[in-house]
């Protein structure tokens, strides 16, 4: 979470590109009907949410690590701690972010693409879902 204050174009870099994935899916997928070609497409709008939160999780750790090598290489020969103790603190600080973006996205896309808006018991199997991507 530190690094998120640190370099704080990171965080405004994660935030866009949800947002501008939401923007996209929104002017891609918005205009959906119900039949057999609409559910294909709805398929893949499942699928680009899934590909751009699992990569913005992932892209949490890979763009910061270079800049706190450095750091980390110090104190790591100095024995603080270990490369598995370093990774999971990465990996633990950015859920919160992860988090607030996912429930940004999920938000804006679920209702925008009427994914199902007949019954709210959907809504929440697809906002577990959008977690257990995270």
């Amino acid at each position: 979470m530190r690094a998120n204050f640190r370099i704080p174009l990171a965080s405004y870099a994660k935030g866009f590109l949800y947002l501008a994935a939401s923007i996209i899916s929104i002017l891609i997928f918005g205009q959906l009907g119900t039949d057999a070609q609409s559910i294909q497409s709805r398929n893949g709008l499942l699928f680009f949410i899934t590909v751009i939160i699992n990569m913005a999780s992932i892209q949490g750790v890979i763009l910061i690590f270079p800049d706190e090598k450095s750091v980390f290489l110090r104190e790591q020969s100095q024995s603080l701690y270990s490369c598995t103790a370093y990774f999971f603190a990465k990996i633990v600080s950015e859920v919160p972010m992860l988090v607030i973006n996912a429930n940004i996205l999920s938000l804006m896309l679920y209702f925008t693409t009427k994914l199902n808006t007949e019954d709210a018991s959907h809504f929440v199997v697809f906002y577990f879902f959008t977690y257990l991507l995270i």
